[in-house]
């Protein structure tokens, strides 16, 4: 059936009908037409690269070469544009949240001309189940932006975003293979807000997803012990200390009827490096500090405070539009990280109530500026003393997190080579399992409240242009080259590929124009556009960059491959 719009599900008020002038202040002399004033509306971050994807994403090669030929073979590509299956990351993440139920949508993407204009136009995903979507592209210039918070506001100030509408803002590296997820987030959103009418809102409800593995004993693995694995990983600098308590008492449930997901508040979120720095170089640790976590914690049975480090934040943040109005107000201008900086904020102050994150108007610090996009004024009359006492204001605002079990994986970043690799092999698999292997495969048999939202987005392939290896769990383009005797298996091949006979490919994505010659092994490796490989190369977890010419004969492991080491 018809998937309803989310951003049309329940309107904003009358008086959020937008004004003739609410893009008076589009950047670069833009006329696109007024936001519409939608509940939701989701806001795609792909204004940067994808340092950690380096060499995939880096263009020194291409920038470097003198030959007019190698530098168009070397082409530099935005993490969201990177191959995903039968499309790329943005294919599918556009396709996930018409999937979900998203009318408007807001693409904030990277852009190295500055004269370049946003755009509009209406895509209607040919595929059932889905919704017609504006998508709205606000080209940025990496000169013009330092993080997510200073992008946002290059939004919000350019009347790209109804004062009225909240917003789900996502990375544009997200990797999502059940949409109902996005659903459930924006749907415990909104029926938390509603359980605090007269209190002060819902800041922010994050979607975190469990990523814990144990061994055979039950002992927690590592995440280098879970990457030899093949299984899904993370950085030092991707884990978190995340503090997580029940919702507060006017809650009557802590999962809500549209949201199969256990739904959370979050009183803690720092990450490891921060609090596990040896500041004083005696080998202690500091400890943890929770601003009026007493007055915060339920008292109700069950109320009290898990802190874990298995959560993983996929960057999924729904903003409440008082919220995302504070972040454009001179208060927090100097933060530049939606995640890293203003968010964490809000945790922190959520007990201190509004006031403690929307500037007054009337005492602002650069002469009367006013909150823009906010859509929300507070009485100052209502922010109490505490003298130094630990007591929740009453307009003490929530921050939420809906969690993904353990187990489920339903959705990902590919911010890393490695987590590249595991989002390719993951989509390829979903889209040659059946509904009921696919049911077993992610464990949703145990979670029969979430099996309710389970619809992966449709991947058909194209069998004129794409065949699959079932059995092998690999995807090949009809137009590839493939020799005597090669061994694929979970691998991606890409279009005009030539592969060498008695090749070993092993989760491996292949790019577009890659040549390959006799007698190559490659393992857990992703080779760019263009490259070439000379006969009997051995590559093990390498990323090889785009146009680069391996010799033959060339044994690498754990390497950037790029063309300077070749020089």
């Amino acid at each position: 059936s018809h998937t309803p719009n989310i951003s049309t599900m329940t309107s904003p008020s009358a008086d959020a009908t937008p004004t003739p002038d609410a893009c008076s202040n589009v950047p670069y002399g833009s006329s696109l037409p007024s936001p519409p004033p939608v509940e939701y509306a989701a806001i795609i971050l792909a204004s940067t690269y994808g340092e950690r994807l380096f060499p995939l994403t880096d263009d020194a090669d291409a920038t470097n070469a003198d030959d007019d030929d190698v530098r168009q073979r070397r082409r530099r590509l935005p993490k969201h544009l990177l191959p995903l299956a039968n499309g790329t990351v943005l294919d599918r993440l556009l396709l996930s949240l018409s999937f979900a139920g998203y009318g408007y949508i807001i693409l904030l993407e990277i852009s190295e001309t500055a004269v370049d204009a946003p755009s509009q136009r209406t895509v209607a995903p040919d595929a059932p189940a889905s919704c017609p979507m504006v998508v709205r592209t606000v080209p940025l210039s990496p000169d013009v932006t330092s993080g997510s918070a200073d992008a946002l506001r290059l939004l919000i100030s350019g009347g790209h975003l109804h004062p009225k509408s909240h917003a789900m803002v996502l990375t544009g590296d997200l990797v999502v293979m059940c949409p109902g997820t996005l659903r459930a987030a924006a749907e415990a959103h909104r029926e938390a807000r509603m359980q605090y009418p007269c209190r002060g809102d819902v800041a922010c409800t994050m979607l975190l997803s469990d990523v814990g593995r144990e061994d055979e004993d039950g002992a927690p693995l590592k995440e280098s012990a879970k990457q030899k694995k093949g299984w899904l990983s993370r950085e030092d600098e991707e884990i978190d200390y995340t503090g997580l308590s029940s919702l507060p008492p006017s809650s009557s449930v802590a999962t809500y009827p549209h949201s199969p997901l256990p739904h959370r508040r979050v009183l803690l979120k720092r990450p490891l490096l921060e609090v596990e720095e040896d500041i004083h170089f005696d080998g202690t640790l500091p400890k943890l500090s929770i601003p009026f976590v007493s007055a915060l914690l339920p008292s109700s049975a069950g109320g009290g405070l898990s802190i874990r480090t298995d959560l993983h934040d996929v960057h999924v943040y729904v903003l409440s539009n008082w919220a995302l109005g504070a972040l454009n107000s001179y208060r927090w201008r100097h933060m530049t990280s939606l995640q890293g900086e203003y968010v964490p904020m809000l945790v922190r102050r959520q007990g201190r109530g509004v006031a403690a994150v929307v500037p007054d108007p009337k005492s602002n610090g650069d002469g009367g500026e006013s909150m823009s996009g906010g859509g929300r004024s507070v009485d100052s009359s209502r922010v109490g003393s505490r003298d130094g006492k630990e007591e929740e204001d009453e307009t003490a605002f929530v921050v939420s997190a809906v969690v993904v079990p353990r187990g489920l994986r339903l959705l990902m970043r590919a911010c890393t080579v490695p987590a590249y690799l595991f989002a390719c092999r993951e989509v390829v698999s979903q889209t040659i399992q059946t509904p009921s292997d696919l049911l077993a495969d992610t464990n949703l048999l145990n979670f029969p409240a979430i099996k309710s939202i389970f619809r992966p987005p449709p991947s058909s392939f194209d069998t004129a242009v794409f065949y699959i290896r079932q059995k092998d769990n690999t995807l090949i383009a009809k137009s590839a080259n493939i020799g005597e005797k090669v061994i694929l298996k979970s691998t991606t091949v890409g279009h005009q590929v030539k592969v060498g006979s008695h090749c070993k490919l092993n989760n491996v994505v292949v790019m577009e124009d890659v040549s390959m010659g006799d007698k190559c092994t490659i393992q857990n490796s992703v080779l760019g556009a263009g490259a070439e490989l000379g006969d009997g190369c051995s590559l093990n977890d390498c990323a090889v960059a785009s146009g680069v010419i391996v010799p033959a004969r060339t044994k690498m492991k754990g390497e950037g491959v790029t063309a300077e080491m070749f020089q």
